[in-house]
């Protein structure tokens, strides 16, 4: 019996080509874009999930309430691992991990600079078990002078061969010994770094006896240097371990208005759930994830699923009103009501799952695109493939089951005679059903074109604002090396002979959104008992014009070689004046730093506000200081080139920083572009909005494809009606608008419903940005043109077509 019903399934399959084609390619479409999609939800909820035991590792979170604001951040004092190592029956182990600036390190063979450097110590391994291809996991981070490479690190510097027990010379930390390798490390980590030292901090700090506030700074409370990191006891509650840590810490922050406490955030949390603490991206945490990203794609593969889907059911049950004949034969013949549903059944299904393997094939050749386009690699492995299968497989037999179910019980609704000499013309507008499915399939449309244009709009603004200061042109160096902050003069005064250089500044980092400011606690004048938070950043008095940033109030530090009169003197952005002097001038004010450090400076100016961090976040109060300051030690070098002869002019920049301090022959100068370092912090807006906009044109595409089969068949459906009316005298026009008019009605319904559901998500989206653009009418408006266009073209041109044929053809059978 299953034999005769698939033989027959194939016949009416092959001997509708036409629409048999539309559905496959529109259930094909839909379930491999539904399947990448997977993935790559998949791939961002697997983040740092590789450890055994990853539920029970916590990463130490230090939150600050003052003055009703919460400030929450993962850089904690490096002392802190310290009080809380043993006193905590709950905690199996712990570790501190803090980033290494960019060194030069020597081997044997090759010498060469490194950037990603982390420190930490023998604990590390107890609580993150990475693959080892060299070494003993035990032990490889005992020795204090030990260190462990990447497989690409250890390629680079020892080739092919195996460098444990090889020396491994880092500038200003000494000479180490390599204890392992680790193997590459997984996309889906939070960790991103080149080598993991067990750096002796003493001997390090001991290199710079002439930079006291750095040594204090790192050995100090008031320092925000490690993330800490630890491993619980099976069965440990983290909430009550949390209470017992912040009472054996809180001692040590001694601020004052401010209440401490230390939560326990899960590691398999960091990706998604940092978008509120404060972590330097360029360190171990990477670019954090956004949870409501993921929601909106998870929605979108359901969606394009779903109106994959609408067409193929919408097809087989307006195909199904052209088997009213066989169904009423099959009766005739003595086929009772179950077999006729089941044969509809079986070639309902039989279809939908054919459509699985060409699925998985197109996905798997998607995938190499998706990974161009968006840097995310995902991999079809055999796990992967099961996750898919478990979602997609049962919405192919449901698919299956609902296109074979609906159709065959409609047609068993007429009475036997009827099924045999029914009228097909007469029942083609007559199903509310597929008028739903048509009318929810477009208001699917409609919304993901309307929230596609406003992502864009969007991020075209954030990109083309105005930022405050100059980003164009920009070369930005880290320091790095100590030795370079002591010939700042004499290497302006080189750089400057050069004519494409247009003037370079130092500071204590680049503004950029990718690099967080220095958080300071201040006092105004006559207001010792109330401590403000504010940020900071060091300049020296070249920044202000070769960024391109305007003094508004006052003046800019002098460059006149008055170190002592800039170091006791500070900037204030327009949102710190207002904070700290509302209705009064704040030149030549005194304010008072209490925290990390204690500066009492003067302020000398007030800069128009500028974006020093990302669009994401307000413009916060801002204090500029003199580089020379003890707040905080210059970082960056920025150089400001015309943009012409760009080569000629990085190589006069690399030869004359070498004329200073010897640079590494085959790395050369570092350097990044700071328009470069600002589009890379969007760079996963930019790469969301890719794969909304991909989403969006896959919608359309299957959109049109569900159309065209559905209008190709109600023309034909109406072959007959259009003979008569075109013999009756109708214009081309006429059946053109005949045919266009039912169509044009249902999707002028989807519009409407699809206006509020763009809406709501659209400004929940854009909750995401502290500067956003407006919900105009026009955004809205341009969605539906466009809709309505996207369903009248097809819809149009079958139309056409048909009511060019002859007449006498299409009555000729009557």
């Amino acid at each position: 019996m299953i034999k005769n019903y698939l033989k027959i399934a194939f016949r009416t399959i092959k001997g509708d080509k036409y629409f048999s084609l539309i559905s496959f390619v529109g259930l094909t479409v839909g379930l491999s874009f539904f399947g990448l999609m997977l993935l790559f939800i998949a791939h961002e909820q697997s983040y740092d999930t590789m450890y055994s035991d990853s539920d029970r590792i916590y990463r130490t979170v230090l939150n600050t309430q003052r003055d009703g604001n919460l400030t929450k951040t993962a850089h904690l004092p490096l002392p802190f691992s310290e009080v809380i190592e043993g006193s905590n029956a709950g905690i199996l182990a712990n570790t501190k991990v803090f980033g290494v600036p960019q060194r030069v390190v020597e081997t044997a063979t090759m010498r060469g600079r490194m950037d990603e450097i982390v420190a930490t110590d023998e604990q590390f391994f107890h609580i993150f078990d990475l693959n080892l291809i060299y070494g003993d996991i035990e032990t490889a981070l005992e020795s204090q002078m030990s260190i462990v490479l990447t497989r690409e690190t250890a390629t680079r510097f020892f080739g092919d061969t195996n460098p444990v027990g090889e020396s491994f010379d880092v500038q200003d930390y000494g000479l180490f010994t390599v204890t392992g390798v680790l193997d590459d490390i997984p996309k889906n980590s939070s960790f991103r770094f080149t080598a993991l030292m067990h750096a002796d901090i003493d001997r390090y700090l001991g290199t710079m006896t002439d930079r006291q506030w750095f040594i204090d700074y790192y050995t100090g409370w008031n320092g925000r240097v490690a993330y800490n990191y630890i491993k619980l006891e099976p069965g440990v509650e983290p909430v009550s371990l949390s209470s017992q840590i912040t009472s054996q810490a809180a001692p040590y922050f001694t601020s004052e208005n401010q209440e401490t406490s230390i939560e326990l955030q899960p590691v398999k949390d960091i990706h998604f759930g940092s978008a509120d603490i404060q972590a330097n991206l360029s360190e171990l945490n990477g670019i954090p994830g956004n949870i409501q990203y993921l929601y909106i794609f998870a929605a979108i593969a359901i969606l394009i699923l779903t109106i994959a889907c609408i067409n193929y059911m919408n097809l087989a049950s307006a195909r199904s009103i052209k088997r009213t004949a066989e169904v009423g034969i099959r009766s005739v013949m003595g086929a009772n009501k179950g077999q006729i549903i089941t044969q509809f059944l079986v070639q309902s299904v039989l279809m939908a799952l054919l459509s699985i393997l060409p699925a998985l094939g197109l996905l798997q050749f998607l995938i190499p695109y998706f990974e161009l386009l968006t840097g995310i690699q995902l991999a079809l492995s055999a796990e992967n493939l099961v996750n898919v299968a478990i979602y997609a497989v049962p919405c192919v037999l449901i698919i299956g089951l609902v296109s074979g179910l609906y159709p065959s019980i409609m047609l068993l609704k007429y009475q036997l005679a009827e099924t045999v000499k029914i009228k097909t013309a007469t029942t083609t507008h007559g199903s509310f059903f597929r008028k739903g499915l048509v009318v929810g399939q477009f208001a699917l449309t409609y919304s993901i074109i309307v929230i596609t244009l406003i992502a864009g709009t969007q991020l075209r603004y954030i990109f083309d604002r105005d930022l405050g200061f100059v980003e164009e042109q920009v070369v930005v160096m880290e320091i790095n090396d100590g030795r370079l902050r002591n010939f700042i003069p004499d290497m302006k005064q080189e750089l400057l002979r050069n004519d494409n250089i247009i003037g370079m500044a130092g500071l204590t980092r680049m503004f950029s959104g990718y690099r967080n400011p220095q958080e300071i606690e201040l006092n105004r004048e006559n207001a010792t008992d109330e401590n403000l938070p504010l940020e900071f950043y060091g300049f020296d008095e070249d920044v202000v014009p070769v960024m391109g940033l305007e003094i508004i109030q006052g003046q800019n530090f002098l460059d006149d070689g008055s170190e002592s009169l800039n170091t006791s003197s500070v900037l204030i952005n327009e949102t710190a004046a207002q904070m700290l002097f509302p209705g009064e001038s704040p030149i030549n004010k005194t304010i008072t730093i209490a925290q990390p450090r204690t500066l009492e400076a003067t302020v000398i100016g007030v800069v128009k506000d500028f974006h020093y961090q990302s669009l994401h976040v307000p413009i916060g109060p801002l204090v500029l200081g003199y580089i020379d300051n003890p707040i905080i030690g210059i970082d960056d070098f920025a150089v400001r080139i015309s943009g012409e002869d760009i080569p000629t002019t990085i190589a006069y920049i690399e030869e004359t920083i070498g004329k200073f301090i010897e640079l590494d022959e085959s790395a050369g100068l570092e350097y990044e572009f700071l328009n470069s370092m600002i589009n890379q912090y969007y760079a996963a807006d930019s790469t969301y909005h890719k794969l909304f906009t991909i989403g969006a044109w896959i919608t359309i595409i299957l959109s049109v494809i569900g159309l065209v089969g559905l209008t190709a068949f109600y023309a034909e459906m109406r072959t007959k009606e259009f003979g008569i009316r075109k013999v009756l005298g109708a214009s081309v026009s006429d059946l053109v608008s005949l045919q266009s008019s039912f169509f044009l009605k249902l999707i002028g319904i989807a519009i409407l419903i699809g206006l509020p559901c763009s809406l709501l998500i659209s400004t929940q989206w854009l909750k995401n940005f502290s500067y956003q653009i407006s919900l105009e009418a026009s955004l809205f408006l341009i969605a539906g043109i466009f809709t309505a266009l996207i369903a009248l073209v097809p819809i149009a041109v079958i139309a056409y077509k048909t009511s060019l044929e002859n007449p006498i053809n299409s009555l000729k059978s009557e």
